[in-house]
């Protein structure tokens, strides 16, 4: 798992250059090792090169993530990034929906 986390942490660094189908793989197992904020750093890179509905989906499913673990601030704090990032998708739709039944 440390070989795993070292090799993962060096493509979220970006001394491994990788495409957007790599990093959406990546980001999926920071979430699943429960590594959030190196999801996020991972998200917060070259965003461009990503649709506008596959980021809203990650930065939506990391605000979850920080649910999960009752980290109540960063789950806030994602949920509205979403609504003003994403403010015509259904991620933000639901995102408005969580913070005002919370």
């Amino acid at each position: 798992a440390q070989a795993q986390a070292a090799l993962l942490g060096d493509c979220t660094a970006g001394a491994i250059a990788v495409d957007a189908a790599t990093r959406a793989l990546l980001f999926d197992r920071w979430l699943a090792l429960g590594r959030l904020h190196d999801a996020e750093a991972l998200l917060a890179q070259d965003a461009a090169a990503v649709p506008r509905a596959e980021q809203a989906q990650h930065w939506f499913r990391l605000a979850l993530g920080h649910g999960e673990r009752q980290a109540a601030a960063e789950w806030h704090r994602l949920l509205l990034a979403v609504i003003e990032r994403y403010p015509d998708l259904p991620q933000a739709d639901k995102a408005r929906f969580l913070l005002a039944n919370a």
